[in-house]
């Protein structure tokens, strides 16, 4: 690729994502995407995910051309019959054609790559644009698991990079994804040390989020909420990046488009 890309990916459809994309993502005019767990937002799927979004602020969100709605599965599950599930409600909801090609995130990344190859025809042929995962770790599994742990303890950017520098990715792999999880103990200077790689690579970087909250808020402890002002910290960074056209930001569909 000529440019390094950015993905912002946000699962679940949770109450706060909305205000994050409405007051955060939408100032800085940041593409981003959100999978929705079509169950979830129906009341279906344990309220400990926090509040979730109304169908009407999906589809608001729908029609903002920075925006991309994708498929979570229906009761936040990887049983196949679960995520087609997800996904014609999705369509139903939004108003569109049968045969959309739409993506889809694995709920808690539980899909590996192997699965996902194995599964690729019944993505494909089911309507299914691309597969978004967890990080990629092919070498050195094991250490980079207790480095992974060890990053999130010290805070050094530079281990944080080395943990998920193979998940940034340079060409398509059949319709998988990988993804970079965001955690409370995630520092802005990690993220951006991985931008940074992923930029001297010219490859792309999904980042994976779920919460975003204020200090004091209900469920500010969980360990997939992270905090409002660090957010839109990294935000105001990766707009300075890419007006410095240094990356592009995308929605994972149009990067996963820009793979080759």
């Amino acid at each position: 690729m000529k440019k390094a890309i950015v993905s912002l990916s946000f699962d679940d459809g949770r109450k706060d994502n909305y205000k994050i994309f409405q007051d955060i993502l939408q100032k800085y005019e940041l593409s981003a995407t959100i999978n929705i767990a079509t169950g979830y937002i129906e009341g279906k799927v344990n309220a400990a995910l926090q509040p979730a979004m109304s169908i009407e602020q999906i589809i608001e969100l729908s029609t903002n051309e920075l925006f991309e709605i994708a498929c979570h599965g229906d009761l936040h599950s990887n049983d196949l019959e679960d995520i087609v599930s997800g996904r014609e409600k999705l369509l139903d909801w939004l108003n569109l054609p049968k045969d959309y090609q739409i993506g889809f995130a694995s709920p808690g990344s539980e899909m590996n790559l192997e699965y996902i190859n194995e599964n690729e025809s019944f993505f494909r042929q089911r309507g299914f644009e691309y597969v978004r995962t967890g990080p990629r770790i092919e070498s050195k599994k094991y250490l980079r698991k207790i480095l992974r742990r060890l990053a999130r303890i010290v805070k050094f950017k530079f281990l944080f990079r080395f943990v998920y520098s193979e998940t940034i990715q340079l060409t398509k792999r059949g319709v998988v994804l990988f993804s970079v999880p965001i955690l409370k103990e995630t520092t802005v200077d990690q993220i951006i040390e991985l931008i940074k790689y992923t930029c001297k690579k010219r490859g792309l970087c999904v980042l994976m989020f779920h919460s975003i909250q204020p200090k004091g808020t209900k469920f500010y402890s969980d360990n997939w909420t992270y905090d409002f002002k660090k957010f839109e910290q990294l935000c105001r960074k990766i707009a300075e990046l890419r007006d410095e056209e240094k990356i592009e930001v995308k929605t994972t569909s149009q990067a996963y488009k820009s793979l080759q």
